[in-house]
């Protein structure tokens, strides 16, 4: 999402520590006593299809949601399926928290207010949990505790928010001598139910791609592989091929879908876009990225630039950047083109990223500055809700009371 940068002076105003994650991190501070409830699984996710088998929810303390396996099933292979069958395995400890490498405790929360009908989900470094405070209304109550839940692990990896319910992530761990292809896990955590998924064969037998996620609906995610192999670390690198698995998350389904071949050239990079086509770089010629949409066969790439300058469609709605004059209101779209809302610019200003994260009854759910920071120099950026029949903004968490109370998390989206 391209963003503009406020002027140097108003920029340095902002007081954010945030943290070095992706696109969704920010910061919320205060010093009000918090409101949390248990942490405990909320009603039980959708059942499966009718002959899926899926693992059973282990009994785990309160607070844990975690990914060491205890039963491991592979789900059979439809004929649609060009790569391995799905190996689903239900987890009590993130892969992170499996290896036991010194990393601080994180936690997983809900912040939510009864007078709105959707919730903020987000992550932090346990310790600043007690700082977190919400304004008169709203609710922290937390979900799930583990190493990957602190804003640097979630924002190291590739992830998406699927259906308000999944956060999903790509867990990659690389060989230490470099000679190895990385071995990767596609890891689920259900904030209904409290369970940690794990869906791909161990070892790999396929160059999983590391990069990117998708989410194709409320209960599908889609990743990228090459279902020629694991090709990492070969000497000379074969031409790859390119393939797209749709994993249903509610039942462990999957299907395939592989591009039509580039006739031997291969490729080097391939990444998703904000509506779920492919772009590729082939292998020797950097210049010409090609677009690739599932079912059908790859073309040269538009140079279109309002789609490299819009943000992802959430709930319909998107953030576009494109054309705007210098300190425009940024407008909020549908899918059609649209204009639902707009948006001081300055809310949208953050070094980490802030933006629209949920739309919902004429209301977005956004990350943005509370206060202009060309005013306050104490300006922060909170979870805000943005009535766009008022022009009222409706804020979650209250501002810091001294800059060290500021707490940094990790904007996960709405549940």
């Amino acid at each position: 999402m391209t963003r503009r940068p406020l002027a140097a002076g108003a920029a340095a105003a902002l007081t954010l520590a945030l943290v070095a994650c992706s696109t969704s991190a920010t910061t919320a501070t205060g010093t009000a006593p918090i409101t949390t409830g248990e942490i405990a699984p909320a009603p039980t996710s959708a059942a499966p299809a009718p002959g899926t088998t899926l693992p059973p929810v282990p009994a785990t303390p309160a607070g844990v949601a975690s990914t060491r396996p205890t039963t491991s099933v592979a789900v059979p292979a439809p004929a649609a399926l060009v790569g391995p069958p799905v190996a689903l395995a239900t987890l009590l400890e993130s892969p992170l928290a499996t290896r036991r490498e010194p990393s601080a405790p994180g936690v997983m929360v809900r912040v939510s207010n009864p007078a709105f009908d959707r919730s903020f989900v987000v992550t932090l470094v346990a310790d600043g949990l007690a700082s977190l405070s919400p304004t008169a209304g709203w609710t922290v109550t937390p979900l799930a505790r583990d190493p990957q839940w602190t804003p640097g692990s979630c924002g190291d990896t590739a992830r998406v928010f699927v259906g308000r319910r999944w956060e999903v992530y790509v867990d990659a761990v690389a060989d230490p001598g470099g000679k190895a292809p990385l071995e990767i896990q596609l890891v689920s955590f259900d904030t209904r139910t409290g369970t940690m998924t794990s869906y791909l064969e161990t070892p790999n037998r396929v160059e999983w791609i590391t990069t990117a996620l998708f989410a194709y609906d409320d209960h599908t995610v889609g990743v990228l592989f090459d279902p020629r192999g694991r090709h990492l670390g070969a000497e000379p690198p074969p031409a790859r091929d390119l393939a797209l698995r749709r994993i249903d998350l509610a039942t462990g389904h999957a299907t395939d879908v592989a591009m039509p071949s580039l006739t031997g050239a291969g490729y080097r990079s391939a990444s998703f876009e904000t509506d779920g086509s492919v772009t590729l770089f082939v292998e020797g010629d950097p210049q010409r990225p090609l677009r690739w949409t599932p079912g059908s066969s790859p073309v040269v790439a538009p140079q279109d630039a309002r789609e490299a300058t819009a943000g992802p469609i959430v709930d319909g709605a998107r953030l576009d950047y494109a054309g705007l004059a210098p300190d425009a209101d940024v407008p909020v779209r549908d899918a059609g083109g649209k204009v639902l809302a707009r948006v001081h610019p300055w809310r949208l200003w953050s070094q980490g990223g802030v933006g629209l994260i949920g739309w919902s009854q004429a209301r977005g759910y956004f990350g943005a500055v509370r206060d202009d920071p060309r005013v306050d120099p104490m300006a922060t950026v909170s979870l805000g809700v943005f009535d766009s029949t008022t022009g009222a903004w409706t804020w979650a968490l209250a501002p810091p009371a001294r800059p060290e109370d500021t707490v940094g998390f990790f904007l996960i989206g709405t549940s």
